[in-house]
C-alpha cells in the first residue's frame, strides 16, 4: 500500500508516465480472525488512518527501481548490493563518504578468488538509509 501525497509533491507528473504505481485501491475490508474463522468488522469505527482510500496497492520492489531509474536520471549513483560499512569523515568531522565492507571473504577471514577490496564512495551530498543490520548514523 502507499500514499501517493509523497509522490505528488515530489514528481507532479508521475500520474501521467508509466509507473508500477496502477492499482488503486477500491474497498477496505477489516476482519477479527480467530479459530472459529474469520468475522468481517464494520469499516465505519475504524479510525481514519486504516482507511487507504486514495492509495495504491503496489509492489515495493518495482517502485523503488522505477524511483531509482528517476534519480539516476538525475544523476543520482545507486550501488545496489553495496552495503556500506562504514561513515567517512572530513577534516572538520563532516560526513563526506561511505566505504563498503570487503567482498568474497570466507568464514575464516580469508580471501578467496573472487575478492573485492572495500571502496569508498565519497560525494558532495550523501544519504545514510537503514540498511538490514542496522543503522549507520548509530556509529
Amino acid at each position: 500500500m502507499i500514499d501517493p501525497i509523497a509522490l505528488d509533491r515530489l514528481l507532479p507528473e508521475w500520474r501521467g508516465e508509466d509507473t508500477p504505481i496502477r492499482q488503486p485501491v477500491t474497498a477496505d475490508r477489516f476482519y477479527w480472525l480467530g479459530p472459529a474463522g474469520a468475522l468481517r468488522l464494520p469499516s465505519g469505527p475504524m479510525p481514519p488512518l486504516m482507511s487507504n482510500h486514495g492509495n495504491f496497492v503496489v509492489s515495493l520492489a518495482n517502485v523503488c527501481r522505477w524511483l531509482a531509474t528517476k534519480a539516476e536520471g538525475l544523476g543520482v549513483e545507486i550501488y545496489p548490493g553495496f552495503a556500506a560499512a562504514e561513515v567517512l569523515f572530513g577534516a572538520n568531522g563532516e560526513v563526506v563518504g561511505v566505504a563498503t565492507g570487503d567482498m568474497g571473504i570466507r568464514p575464516e577471514r580469508r580471501a578467496q578468488g573472487q575478492f573485492l577490496p572495500a571502496a569508498w564512495s565519497c560525494a558532495p551530498n550523501t544519504s545514510c538509509l537503514r540498511r538490514a543490520r542496522g543503522n549507520l548514523s548509530k556509529s
